[in-house]
């Protein structure tokens, strides 16, 4: 197994922001259906859903925005996040620092 030290220096805000947008809406989808359970009227259960959806969808990903930018303002300040990562098979030694599903994309451009 090989080891490595990688160091995080910036999240990108649009991809906090897609991420944080689909983990709103699926959270959104499981909190209304949920809520669907004692709710009897059909209109309430359909302004529930589109209510909470949408909200989670939004709310997560203004959320994420707001925390990757607060992170890398953090991140400026103190350096980085240092991660150890692992890497296992034939690929892991061929590009030092770099995962081996990147490193096979490479290799095909060499």
């Amino acid at each position: 197994m090989n080891a490595e030290t990688v160091i995080i220096k910036r999240i990108g805000p649009s991809s906090a922001l897609k991420v944080g947008t689909a983990v709103g809406l699926v959270l959104g989808v499981i909190y209304a259906l949920l809520g669907n359970l004692v709710i009897d009227d059909a209109a309430e259960r359909l302004a529930l859903l589109c209510a909470v959806v949408f909200g989670g969808a939004i709310g997560g990903g203004i959320s994420a925005l707001v925390a990757a930018w607060v992170y890398n303002i953090a991140l400026n300040l103190t350096g980085g996040l240092q991660l150890e990562v692992s890497f296992e098979g034939d690929e892991a030694g061929k590009h030092k620092g770099v995962p081996p599903s990147v490193g096979s994309m490479m290799s095909h451009d060499e």
